[in-house]
């Protein structure tokens, strides 16, 4: 089986080990598993913007892209890292399944046609906090296939958006 994830970056983060983590554990069963990340920016906050994080972000996508841009440093990921110039459907490798895993990725994931795979979205977390809380809450009713990783987190999305996760 070919499975895809959509990840906002490939920082050091507890919610990135994990996605690595089911990346890897599901390579070592035998499926071909890409994590692709976007070298641009996005955001639903308008923040690309500002003059000062342009050159951040511009500086950041040329260090990434030097020496060895499909390395992790600090964790030795097994699964296929594919860097992207933007989350456009054109750069999507096509597969079976495609797992958007944060709230803004959702909303690509949501557009991409079916050749990208059957569509679902791993939340680690009710994210509210990171962004436009009214965006994140949309990201949980967009007609993905949701996976949580407690029960905890199962019923905060049915009681606070009225979202149903599919599996814990």
């Amino acid at each position: 089986m070919r499975i895809t994830f959509i990840t906002p970056g490939t920082g050091v983060s507890g919610c990135t080990k994990a996605i690595f983590e089911f990346a890897d554990r599901l390579t070592e069963r035998g499926h071909e598993v890409f994590v692709v990340c976007s070298l641009t920016p996005f955001s639903f906050e308008g923040k690309w913007f500002n003059p000062g994080n342009i050159l951040t972000k511009i500086l950041r996508i040329f260090k990434k892209s030097k020496g060895c841009p499909s390395c992790i440093k600090w964790f030795d990921l097994k699964s296929k890292l594919v860097r992207v110039p933007s989350l456009a459907e054109k750069y999507i490798p096509d597969a079976d399944a495609i797992v958007a895993t944060w709230w803004e990725t959702a909303f690509f994931v949501k557009k991409y046609s079916e050749k990208k795979g059957k569509k679902f979205y791993l939340v680690q977390d009710y994210e509210t906090w990171m962004g436009n809380q009214e965006k994140v809450k949309e990201s949980y009713n967009l007609g993905l296939n949701i996976f949580v990783n407690s029960e905890w987190l199962k019923n905060t999305l049915e009681k606070e958006v009225g979202a149903e996760a599919e599996a814990v």
